[in-house]
């Protein structure tokens, strides 16, 4: 498998710089994926009224993130990351040392607004800065530099979450300025003069529409930006229903457990990006995402029927698969269909859509799990996964079929 690795050779040097930056980020990324732990475990608060206070946390990444895509094309990716990732940092570090619980909650809905902001203008920068012919193999490697901080920093987590709680949320600040100096110092505005002739094409082609009038002409773009943001619900529920299904099942061990589980799952990303990116990449993207999401409905409607510390690493190994396949199609195609100077908000509808879908399934959980319980949940959610990728199948069926013919054909 790692012997694939080799073809990651050959992108621009700032495309590392952002791989490297990912990993420090991501391995410091202690807030997000234990917040509603944090919520129920440390400020008490009961499953439906902790399900609300994440769903304001995830709806406010929806105005974060058409701010930031707006900002990214008018002023800059670069100046626009930065400036919004200092200050999604920098909000997390009254948390360590406050007791309000009321103030702690609003510097977290502030921080994830920042953060929904940093998300298309990084995007964007990346996209930028990639050679069209590498951007599967570039996003896969962004990809991986994410899990690879992922492999370590959440099991980190678990255990500052239960012995020392202001360091939990400190180091989460340092890493995220260690990013931010990191880009300031090794990537320039200048990358905008390296775009390749079919990028400003379609730059000056499109220069005069709006973003609406841009989705409204591609009518292509907008329905799979639509179905594929529709698997957010899906996996949003690895914050909220899975730590609750944890904390559930292995008591006070939960959050270690659960740290653990988010390492394997980075892992996992690590040891097999590489080979599946590969194995895949001359498959239609609508194939590969049709197939993560039919490994979603596997993964994750395991855990339904399984129980066991064991059993819930298979039925995790088996989704991350689905993620894998998700993260290395659905931007490439998005990047691919996009015009350059729409970049940052086409991402950012992208983007909003996610949140507005996080923020539904974290609802949906927090009505469900009172009725059905920790563990039947996940048949719903396994239901989703089926569901909507039997629309993406129908709205692409013409491409699958091509696909079969020319692989008959072969």
């Amino acid at each position: 498998m790692f012997s694939f690795f080799k073809d990651y050779k050959g992108l621009p040097r700032e495309v590392y710089i952002l791989f490297t930056a990912n990993v420090i980020n991501r391995f410091g990324d202690f807030v997000s994926p234990l917040l509603a732990l944090y919520l129920t475990q440390k400020l008490g608060l009961d499953t439906a009224r902790s399900s609300i206070i994440v769903t304001l946390a995830l709806l406010s990444r929806m105005p974060g993130s058409f701010i930031g895509g707006k900002t990214a094309d008018y002023f800059g990716r670069r100046r626009t990351y930065l400036v919004t990732q200092t200050i999604a940092g920098l909000t997390l570090l009254p948390c360590a040392f406050i007791s309000n619980h009321y103030i702690i909650i609003a510097f977290l809905i502030i921080s994830t607004f920042f953060n929904g902001a940093v998300r298309p203008a990084l995007d964007a920068l990346a996209i930028d800065l990639m050679p069209v012919e590498k951007r599967k193999i570039g996003i896969s490697l962004m990809y991986l530099g994410i899990n690879i901080g992922v492999a370590v920093g959440p099991a980190l987590a678990g255990i500052l979450f239960k012995i020392n709680l202001p360091l939990f949320f400190i180091v989460d600040v340092v890493t995220s300025l260690i990013a931010v100096m990191l880009v300031y110092m090794m990537i320039s505005e200048n990358y905008i003069q390296t775009m390749r002739e079919d990028d400003t094409k379609k730059q000056q082609y499109h220069s005069q529409y709006s973003t609406w009038t841009v989705l409204n002409r591609n009518k292509k773009l907008t329905s799979f930006i639509l179905l594929t943001s529709g698997f957010s619900l899906i996996y949003v529920q690895t914050k909220f229903s899975l730590p609750l299904l944890f904390a559930y099942a292995f008591g006070d061990n939960g959050s270690a457990l659960l740290g653990s589980i988010f390492s394997i799952n980075a892992i996992t990303v690590i040891l097999t990006t590489s080979f599946i990116t590969f194995k895949t990449k001359e498959n239609p993207t609508s194939i590969n995402v049709i197939l993560g999401g039919i490994f979603y409905a596997i993964g994750f409607g395991l855990y339904a029927i399984v129980s066991g510390y064991f059993m819930y690493v298979v039925a995790t190994i088996i989704w991350t698969f689905g993620e894998i396949l998700m993260a290395t199609n659905i931007k490439v195609y998005i990047a691919d269909y996009t015009p350059v100077d729409f970049r940052g908000r086409i991402n950012a509808f992208y983007l909003i859509l996610k949140s507005g879908m996080n923020s539904l399934g974290v609802l949906l959980s927090g009505w469900l799990i009172p009725v059905v319980g920790y563990t039947q949940i996940w048949v719903y959610i396994l239901a989703a996964s089926l569901i909507l990728s039997f629309l993406l199948f129908v709205d692409n069926h013409s491409e699958v079929m091509a696909a079969r013919v020319g692989k008959g054909g072969n």
